[in-house]
C-alpha cells in the first residue's frame, strides 16, 4: 500500500464526500489496487483500475463518476480538458475506490 495524491475539483470532492462518486477517470494511472489517497482528510483505497475508452466511461460509468447523465460527464470532461477535449476512443485509466473505515 502506498499513499498517493489524486487532485479533485471542489465539485468532485463534494460528490465523493456525499458518496455519489466511487471512481475517477484520468489520462494517466495515478495508483494501483490497494493504494490510499485522502479527500478532505478522509482516506480512500483504490479497489480496481481499468483502462477503458472514454466513450465507455461516459456511457456506462457516468453515475459512478458522480454525474447526473452521460452528457453531464462529457461536458465536465471538456471543461477540465479544454485542449484535449472529449475524444470517445481515447484510452483513460478509471480508478475505483472506497472509503477506508
Amino acid at each position: 500500500m502506498t499513499e498517493i495524491e489524486i487532485p479533485f475539483s471542489q465539485e468532485m470532492t463534494d460528490a465523493i464526500l456525499q458518496g455519489n462518486k466511487i471512481c475517477t477517470s484520468r489520462y494517466r494511472q495515478y495508483g494501483r489496487i490497494g493504494d490510499v489517497f485522502r479527500v478532505m482528510g478522509f482516506p480512500y483505497r483504490i479497489t480496481n483500475v481499468i483502462n477503458p475508452v472514454l466513450k465507455f466511461v461516459r456511457d456506462n460509468l457516468w453515475k459512478e463518476e458522480g454525474f447526473s447523465s452521460p452528457l453531464a460527464f462529457e461536458n465536465f470532461w471538456i471543461k477540465l480538458h479544454p485542449r484535449k477535449r472529449y475524444f470517445p476512443d481515447q484510452r483513460v485509466y478509471t480508478h475505483f475506490f472506497e472509503e477506508v473505515r
